[in-house]
């Protein structure tokens, strides 16, 4: 890539970052080892809050990985969302919108200061309801089920699947870091506020659910093979 060729606003950035590239350098890797994966656990025990007060399941990577800490790997659901050997009819997975156009931080992201916005997205295993094909023909009538969950403040994303963001107070977060006293609940709030909304959310998704059993018969035999 020719750096000389870019946009003003590109080159004045990267000279900055050239300037001081060893500062910039501390920096990142400061944000990736220590302020994400301290944001990271605080996320996830709230995931695991969820599911033993609601007898909910929840599943992240790094359960088993120390070292990774993706957002993005976080996700919980209900039980009577539980399929055959440990899948999963559906669940609620926290992810970035416009999740594939993004190169921003996952913190900047949670705090509203990146490309776009976390939040819960619901999501499907077609496999159970007859396909991807199935499942989208049967989502062409799901107008009154798509309102009900509007007015919950999801975004209809198409085929069946619905995103809801939130967004964590950056202001919050630097006053976290700097005192010794970090009142981690006023920080996220927002995050257990929108899990909690998840238990109520459940019977509307439910009916989603139901309605494409009843418009895919082949969805009935993949839950019982």
């Amino acid at each position: 890539m020719d750096i000389m060729n870019d946009g003003d606003d590109d080159r004045k950035a990267g000279s900055l970052i050239l300037r001081d590239l060893k500062l910039f350098n501390e920096a990142t890797i400061f944000m990736k080892e220590k302020i994400h994966k301290d944001l990271f656990f605080k996320v996830k025990g709230e995931f695991q809050r969820l599911a033993e007060s609601a007898e909910w399941y929840w599943d992240c990577e790094t359960k088993k990985n120390s070292d990774k800490a993706n957002l993005e790997e976080l996700w919980v659901a209900p039980p009577q969302w539980h399929a055959k050997d440990k899948d999963w009819y559906a669940w609620f997975q926290l992810e970035r919108r416009d999740n594939h156009h993004r190169d921003s931080h996952q913190i900047a992201d949670l705090m509203g200061v990146g490309q776009t916005e976390f939040g819960f997205r619901f999501r499907v295993g077609h496999y159970w309801f007859g396909g991807e094909s199935a499942w989208n023909e049967s989502c062409k009538t799901i107008d009154d089920i798509a309102q009900r969950l509007s007015e919950r403040g999801w975004f209809y994303e198409g085929k069946g699947i619905f995103f809801r963001p939130f967004v964590l107070s950056a202001a919050l977060i630097i006053d976290a870091w700097e005192s010794k006293n970090a009142d981690w609940a006023a920080i996220l709030k927002p995050l257990v506020q929108s899990l909690d909304e998840l238990k109520d959310d459940v019977l509307i998704f439910d009916a989603l659910i139901e309605h494409a059993r009843s418009k895919t018969p082949k969805s009935k035999e993949a839950m019982t093979a």
